[in-house]
């Protein structure tokens, strides 16, 4: 059954590249360099796409205890602001001002990790010229991060405006609309994102469309 069944190959595979995947990430110390450079692109996403802001992303450490995994985002006013903030104190009268400090954390591995490994097993585990499979795997791959880090300024965005810091103050109407795309954007809607992905650039292309498509074919002749 298991060498008549392409589907079924193809599911067994691709479930066991993921244990793999997942083990070689979890339990072979890969965790940490891969956080560091999640938090290292995060910051330097949110600095350039709120530039009003600064940024400091960095692992929890909550009683001693380092987590790395969850992801601390930390945002305040820049120096220029700052400075435009005491002026305009001093234009006021006021004695001093107040430079608000906020922060927000992210799950690492089930923001970023999860979706790229479900992607790279599937990726992995379609039967396709070599050469085509890394050419097309890192294009979905790159759009696969590009996605991940634009539903990271989304959901930042939205607390930030929440913050109410003065700053990328969004109106309600807007919030109501942001509040519902990031209702959308949980971890299910990134593996989504991940599969439509390696349809497009992976499956369509493969000898497992062709496997498969043979395959229903005599399924419909033996019922014929």
């Amino acid at each position: 059954m298991l060498k008549n069944n392409p589907i079924l190959r193809f599911a067994l595979l691709f479930l066991l590249t993921y244990f793999i995947l997942t083990a070689v990430v979890s339990w072979m110390g890969m965790d940490s360099g891969i956080n560091s450079f999640f938090r290292g692109i995060s910051k330097s996403t949110l600095s350039l796409t709120m530039s009003e802001l600064k940024f400091n992303t960095k692992p929890e450490r909550q009683n001693g205890i380092l987590n790395d995994n969850k992801m601390i985002v930390e945002f305040e006013w820049t120096e220029e602001k700052i400075q435009e903030a005491i002026q305009e104190a001093r234009r006021t009268g006021k004695a001093d001002i107040e430079v608000p400090y906020r922060f927000i954390s992210y799950l690492i591995f089930e923001f970023f990790v999860v979706p790229f490994l479900f992607l790279i097993s599937l990726i992995l585990a379609t039967p396709m010229q070599w050469r085509l499979k890394l050419t097309n795997g890192l294009i979905a791959c790159l759009i696969m991060l590009a996605f991940l880090l634009v539903k990271l300024y989304i959901m930042t965005l939205f607390s930030v405006s929440k913050a109410r810091i003065d700053v990328y103050e969004l109106s309600d109407g807007t919030m109501d609309v942001l509040l519902t795309v990031v209702s959308m954007l949980t971890m299910g809607f990134s593996i989504i994102i991940a599969f439509f992905l390696w349809l497009i650039f992976i499956f369509r292309n493969s000898h497992l469309k062709r496997l498969m498509q043979d395959w229903f074919t005599s399924i419909k002749g033996r019922m014929d």
